[in-house]
């Protein structure tokens, strides 16, 4: 069957860049995990992994950043990919004893981990000792950005337990339960909390509620993107049941597939208008106090600012990754992305399911 992909961020006013320092942190964060890849797959899976090219998404993403940010970039990646695929292919309670190495081993990346251990959480505390290193030294704010990364860590991984509870029952949930937990499940939240780290920005701005908009918009459209990208491989891996397009057909049975992915594309144009609009609505923050009384901070707004286009760029990165790496369309991207044309057939992506050694 042919479909016609809506083009969501014909209007974001964000362009595709990549981070010139992407060869070489790919070529360092590879080496990197493919200890933990040798561990979990087989031959056939370590050679698929490869393949999905999971460094470019995070050149693609954190295309502004230096090139010791871009490695932990590549490094989050690599690890949360890993994840995603491994419990893909275990049981529920499996998956959730792994949520709690992994923020144990976040939150206490010096100890033995008192949930057990596991190569994930092992590769879990080495990235988070190099994540810390990106914080400024004096920064007031550390521990906030600490936190809260540890937090969406835990949806993350929480919500990925769920859906794998989900997924044994053969759960299907009404459009508005899917999108709210969508934002969890997707990974973005972590995606963009990354972006803090090294920008000291204070909580009372975090917490503002365009910012929080922002956030939110931004966890959105890249959960869309990724749900239309990857429906036809998780339709042909029996995965389907957690993306909109099933979802939204399940709520309305009249609907054609078609008509579904008009509906993710309708849905997803207004959420790139409340996006834009909040970024044109943002308040100045030139007045908030500097740490410890040291008067107004006057290079808060240019961070802010950083902090915005950063949000952007993880959701034009999502869109160009799709169609620039095999994992949704093979050999077919760039076509697809021109012709913007979907051919609905069999293909095999998910290789923890085809060749892991998962137990």
């Amino acid at each position: 069957m042919q479909i016609v992909l809506p083009d969501i961020l014909r209007t974001l006013a964000y362009a595709r860049h990549l981070n010139p320092h992407y060869d070489e942190a790919k070529v360092e964060s590879s080496l990197w995990i493919q200890s933990l890849v040798e561990k979990l797959f087989d031959q056939k899976g370590q050679k698929a992994f490869q393949k999905d090219y999971t460094s470019l998404l995070a050149s693609l993403m954190y295309s502004h950043q230096d090139k010791e940010f871009l490695r932990v970039g590549c490094d989050m990646m690599n690890l949360f990919f890993v994840y995603d695929e491994y419990t893909d292919v275990v049981s529920p309670e499996t998956a959730h004893k792994l949520s709690q190495i992994v923020v144990d081993a976040m939150k206490n990346p010096d100890e033995r981990s008192s949930y057990g251990e596991h190569p994930i959480g092992d590769k879990a505390k080495e990235f988070w000792r190099l994540a810390v290193t990106l914080l400024p030294a004096m920064g007031s704010n550390s521990g906030v950005c600490k936190s809260r990364f540890i937090q969406r860590t835990e949806e993350y991984l929480n919500a990925v337990t769920v859906e794998a509870l989900d997924r044994d029952a053969g759960t299907i949930h009404s459009v508005k339960e899917y999108l709210t937990m969508r934002r969890a499940t997707s990974g973005a939240g972590l995606m963009l909390a990354l972006i803090e780290f090294g920008l000291d920005l204070p909580k009372a701005v975090l917490e503002h509620e365009v910012i929080q908009a922002l956030e939110g918009y931004a966890m959105d459209l890249y959960s869309l993107l990724n749900d239309m990208h990857s429906y036809a491989s998780e339709l042909s891996s029996g995965q389907a049941n957690h993306n909109l397009i099933t979802v939204v057909m399940h709520e309305n049975p009249s609907l054609s597939l078609q008509g579904a992915f008009d509906w993710l594309g309708s849905y997803a144009a207004t959420v790139v208008d409340r996006f834009q609009t909040n970024v044109r609505n943002l308040p100045s923050f030139c007045n908030v106090e500097g740490p410890a009384g040291e008067g107004v901070d006057e290079t808060l707004q240019e961070r802010i600012n950083r902090y915005i286009r950063g949000l952007g760029q993880v959701v034009r990165a999502e869109d160009d990754w799709a169609f620039e790496t095999t994992r949704y369309y093979g050999e077919e991207g760039q076509k697809i992305r021109e012709t913007r044309l979907l051919m609905i057939k069999p293909i095999k992506t998910n290789y923890a399911k085809a060749c892991s050694k998962a137990t």
